[in-house]
């Protein structure tokens, strides 16, 4: 399955709530950013384990899926660090089932689940969340932050899991 590098953001960044990831965020027009996941997936496909393609022919905008030499790195690595291997599966399960890897839904989830932290508002209502959004120039309306909260509800991330 091919998948945008915003996707890949959003998927690391949720599976960093429930298994150690070494990645620090900062705020990004598209939900939280690492610029260590980003130079992860460069130095993954630079060393022939991503295959990288247009997302459209003209676009600026790249799609990844793991080549042979990936999927055997992708083994080995959770054959020995298996500890955190069944969370991140649990995230891309949800993540393929809720909204087919599409970046909007976990980049607003991972927005909404980032701004409840550092405004120390775990548990956050929709309005407030808008809200919160709003402040830190994230474009979201009900709907986008229904959906966000959709997807932590089914990851069981934050005090959203009792709404669901």
């Amino acid at each position: 399955m091919r998948v945008g590098q915003m996707a890949m953001q959003g998927l690391v960044y949720l599976a960093s709530l429930k298994t150690p990831v070494d990645a620090t965020y900062s705020p990004h027009y598209y939900g939280p950013r690492s610029e260590g996941v980003a130079e992860g997936i460069t130095r993954l496909w630079r060393s022939g384990c991503l295959r990288e393609e247009a997302m459209a022919v003209g676009s600026p905008a790249y799609a990844y899926c793991l080549t042979g030499d990936g999927e055997r790195l992708g083994a080995e690595v959770a054959g020995a660090r298996g500890e955190g291997y069944p969370a991140i599966r649990e995230v891309v399960g949800a993540c393929r089932e809720l909204c087919g890897m599409r970046p909007a839904q976990m980049a607003h989830a991972a927005k909404i689940h980032y701004m409840a932290e550092h405004n120390r508002r775990p548990g956050a209502g929709v309005a407030e969340i808008v809200d919160m959004g709003r402040r830190a120039g994230w474009k979201m309306d009900a709907g986008d932050v229904g959906a966000g909260l959709g997807l932590l509800c089914r990851l069981g991330i934050g005090r959203w899991q009792a709404r669901a």
